[in-house]
Formats: structure tokens, C-alpha cells, sequence
């Protein structure tokens, strides 16, 4: 259907019948050699539209999908860099407000930007660029090359019969060859310059931001308040934390008791204020 291109690695484990497993990421990710880096919603709408459960209007939906968290959650297990809210939503990257989804107070942004930047670090593509002297002697290279003038010999070959000769294919072979490479360290050059001006900046960022997995600790759909925001699919109003509550199956009265509150002011607290409740 898609006419994808598997990994060897991963294909290789399966009959040909069975290739199509290497599209789950739990069972292609412990092939890859590449360093990659997850964004998984823990409570991913595509996933429960393949599951067939609709809309999340009664308690079992709602208790199907909390199970689905935990199911996520417990595959991230062994993967290295993750950021994974306690969202229900589904393609982060093309929402408007991406930027704005939090775990820990982290961004996507700043999180995949110190995880890069640590596997550059540890694979010396950082900002070196050699000394002054190097740098000065390959200038002088550069530039002390004599010019070569226009003759008949460097014309096109359509004015000239010669330029097919041997000797001069060879000639327009190493000056395209000298063109690339030079366009080439034209480019390298250009990254380090880029991570020297970022450098500051990333070694001014705590220790915590720069952890390599973010998995939100609460268990409940919408627990994170940088979650975009829930709608009920059938009014188009946005869910209430309570009949969330409800929805899945916890008594408000319950709830309160636990949180040490009567339950008027259950019903009478803000959204962020419940969310970070549940969030605890």
C-alpha cells in the first residue's frame, strides 16, 4: 500500500509475509543504528481511530484510552531520547502551537536542540575549525593559484576540436572535482560557524532541560496543561475536567476527598488548577 522502504535490519527478522511489522516503531526501533529521536502523544488519536474506539464520550472509551497510555508508555521503555506528553492529539508538528507543547516544563524545541547539539558534541562535528595558522595557510593556497587566462584550448568544445583531447578531459575532470570539494568545506564551514554562535547559548542551559527522555509522569488523558486543548467531537465546546473525571470513571466526591477539598470548590477550580491536581 505505502511502497516503503524497510531497514534491512528489521526486515531481515521477518518472513516476507510479515515485513509490514517494521511500520510499529516498538519493533523497529531496537534495529536502527541511527540516533533517533521519538515524538509520541501518549494518547495518540490515530491509534485509537485504528482501534475502532470513536469519539471518547462514554466511561469504556475513556478507560480504553487511559489503558492505551500506559501501554504507550511502557514502550518507550528502553528508547533513549523521547518526548512524549500525556496528550490526546496526534502529528505534533503540524499543529499551530508545536512549540508550545511542554514535558517538565521542557519544549520539543529546546529538547531535540540539546539532544543534537550532545551528538555532535560526542561526534566532534563541533566547532574546531583548526588553528589560525592552518586556516591562514589554506587561505594562501586558495588564493596564490594563478589564474588561467582564456585560450583557445579552454573554450567549449564546440569552437574547439582539441578540448576532447585526453589531456584536457582530465584537466575539466579535477577542476570540477576542486569546485565541489571547495563548496563542500564552503558548507562545513558555515554548520561550525552556526554551533560557535549557538554555543553560548547551550552552555547556558540547566543541566535539567537537557535530558535526553521527557515522558510525562500522570497517567490520565489531558493531564498536562500545555496538552492542546480537548474538544467533544459532538458539541465542538471543550471538555470539562470534571466530566472528564466522570467519564473516566472517578467519583468527583472521591476525587475530592483525595485532593483534601470540599467538592463545591472541586467545581468551582480553574482548569489549569484541576489539571495541575491531576498532574501530581
Amino acid at each position: 500500500l505505502w511502497n516503503g522502504r524497510l531497514p534491512r535490519r528489521c526486515a531481515g527478522r521477518y518472513t516476507e509475509s510479515e515485513k509490514w511489522r517494521c511500520y510499529f516503531g516498538y519493533r523497529l526501533y531496537p534495529t536502527l543504528k541511527t540516533p533517533v529521536y521519538i515524538v509520541q502523544f501518549m494518547f495518540d488519536v490515530a491509534q485509537l481511530t485504528a482501534d475502532n474506539v470513536g469519539p471518547p464520550v462514554h466511561k469504556e472509551q475513556w478507560q480504553y484510552i487511559h489503558q492505551l497510555g500506559l501501554d504507550i508508555k511502557e514502550s518507550l521503555k528502553n528508547v533513549s531520547a523521547v518526548f512524549a506528553p500525556a496528550c490526546m492529539s496526534h502529528i505534533m508538528l503540524m499543529k499551530r502551537d508545536w512549540n508550545q507543547v511542554t514535558v517538565g516544563q521542557v519544549t520539543l524545541p529546546q529538547s531535540i536542540y540539546c539532544w543534537e547539539s550532545s551528538k555532535s558534541q560526542r561526534k566532534g562535528y563541533r566547532c574546531r575549525g583548526g588553528s589560525g595558522k592552518r586556516r591562514h595557510r589554506r587561505k594562501q593556497t586558495t588564493t596564490s593559484q594563478p589564474s588561467v587566462s582564456k585560450s583557445p584550448l579552454n573554450e567549449s568544445t564546440s569552437d574547439n576540436p582539441l578540448a576532447d583531447a585526453p589531456k584536457h578531459k582530465k584537466k575539466r575532470k579535477k577542476n570540477k572535482k576542486r569546485r565541489r570539494n571547495r563548496r563542500k568545506r564552503k558548507r562545513k564551514n558555515k554548520g561550525m560557524r552556526e554551533r560557535r554562535s549557538l554555543k553560548p547559548w547551550l552552555d547556558n542551559i540547566p543541566n535539567e532541560i537537557c535530558r535526553r527522555r521527557l515522558v510525562d509522569s500522570c497517567q490520565w488523558p489531558q493531564c498536562n496543561s500545555a496538552c492542546p486543548k480537548l474538544v467533544n467531537p459532538l458539541t465542538g465546546v471543550e471538555v470539562d475536567v470534571v466530566d472528564l473525571l466522570v467519564q473516566l470513571g472517578i467519583e468527583p466526591a472521591a476525587f475530592a476527598n483525595t485532593l483534601g477539598i470540599d467538592i463545591n470548590r472541586l467545581h468551582t477550580m480553574s482548569h489549569d488548577k484541576l489539571i495541575r491536581r491531576l498532574a501530581q
